[in-house]
Formats: structure tokens, C-alpha cells, sequence
């Protein structure tokens, strides 16, 4: 009798180990989500600000570049202008006119160094106004594909070197990285990741060889 008893209790251990310890080993896993690196077409530009005038019977914006962007504007370059009093449309337009000197221009209890360009605008209609104000995005390089992915999911150690974790085998595995742009899509990623790798975005403090349960 005292043999059954016993080997009643040992199996119920046993099997309330088997059912509560993977439970128990779950709840101590870092939780992470997982995402990858994506690709999106990129063109950088330069923001100008002005306001809409009419030279020769055709509108121009006349506007202004922070001095430290007016190095990458060229006669020529496309822009895209945009306006509060335009109804949400957008216009194409050509830089015609960069001013050789810099002056300073006084906004509020600030001031910035600028330099006056002109904005030749190619698709005016009934919408375009004078002394409408605009703004101008002048495009200064061809439309490229980058490689980003989210800003959760990039660290930074005590010595400045960015990374990421990926999920290999259950477990999160550091991958140093270079970084390049700050994009509002995310930071692009110029080494270090593969197109497959699985990103980590850790819900909770992890560190290199945890083992990681994958949430939604």
C-alpha cells in the first residue's frame, strides 16, 4: 500500500513538473518582437521657404537656403512647391537663380544665415497667387534604394558602436552595425545586417545569448 502511495506521489510530481516548469521557464524568457530590414526609395533635398511673385508674366517663388544647405543647390535642380494657399496641390519647379552672398535674416528672437535663390515655377495655374507663401523642396540627388529598419530595434554600447539583436535558434544573437540616415521610416542601415536576418525589438532587457520568446 505504502509502494502505491508512493508512486502516486512521485508521478504527480512528475507531472506537475512537466506542466508547470516549461510554464515557470516561460515567464523568466525576455519577451521581443521581430521585424527585418526594409527597402524604400530615397531623394534628398533641401527645405527652402518664400513667397510667390510674377517676373515677365511667369510666377517664381523668391525664397531662402539656410546657408549651411546652400552648397548642395545648383541651377537646374527640380523642386517641389507646396503652399497653404495652393488646396493641396503641388507644383513642379526649377532653381533659376542662386544668389552669390549670404545675408542674415531675422525670424522671431532668431537668426540664421540664408542665401536668396529663385524658383522658377513650371505648372502654375488659376491657384497661384501673388505673395502666396511657399514651400520648397529643391530635390539635390537622384532617387536611390536604402536599406532601413526601426529605431527600437538599434542599441548603442558604452563605446558609441551601434547595434542590433536577431533571433537565431531562440536565442538573440548582437550584430554590429553602421548606420547612415535618420529617416521618419527609420535609420538606415549601411552594414552589418543580411535582407533575411530576423531583427529583434526587444519588449524587455535582453542581452548577447538570452533566450528570447517572439510576441505579436
Amino acid at each position: 500500500m505504502k509502494r502505491i502511495v508512493i508512486l502516486t506521489i512521485v508521478t504527480s510530481v512528475m507531472v506537475f513538473s512537466s506542466i508547470m516548469i516549461p510554464k515557470l521557464y516561460e515567464k523568466t524568457l525576455a519577451k521581443a518582437e521581430i521585424t527585418a530590414m526594409s527597402n524604400i526609395t530615397y531623394t534628398d533635398y533641401v527645405n527652402a521657404t518664400g513667397e510667390v511673385d510674377c517676373n515677365n508674366n511667369r510666377f517664381i517663388v523668391n525664397a531662402v537656403v539656410k546657408e549651411e544647405d546652400i552648397s548642395k543647390v545648383k541651377i537646374g535642380q527640380s523642386a517641389v512647391i507646396t503652399g497653404k494657399g495652393f488646396g493641396g496641390r503641388e507644383y513642379k519647379g526649377t532653381v533659376d537663380v542662386i544668389s552669390d552672398t549670404a545675408r542674415k535674416l531675422q525670424q522671431g528672437v532668431m537668426g540664421n544665415t540664408v542665401v536668396d535663390v529663385v524658383i522658377l515655377i513650371e505648372d502654375n495655374d488659376e491657384m497661384i497667387r501673388k505673395g502666396n507663401t511657399a514651400e520648397v523642396k529643391i530635390i539635390v540627388s537622384e532617387q536611390r534604394q536604402i536599406s532601413v529598419v526601426a529605431y527600437k530595434a538599434v542599441h548603442q554600447d558604452e563605446n558609441g558602436k551601434e547595434y542590433v539583436y536577431v533571433f537565431r535558434d531562440g536565442v538573440a544573437v548582437r550584430k554590429d552595425i553602421i548606420t547612415g540616415l535618420e529617416l521618419s521610416d527609420g535609420i538606415e542601415v549601411l552594414s552589418g545586417l543580411a535582407p533575411d536576418d530576423k531583427v529583434l525589438m526587444p519588449k524587455d532587457e535582453i542581452e548577447n545569448g538570452n533566450y528570447v520568446k517572439v510576441v505579436e
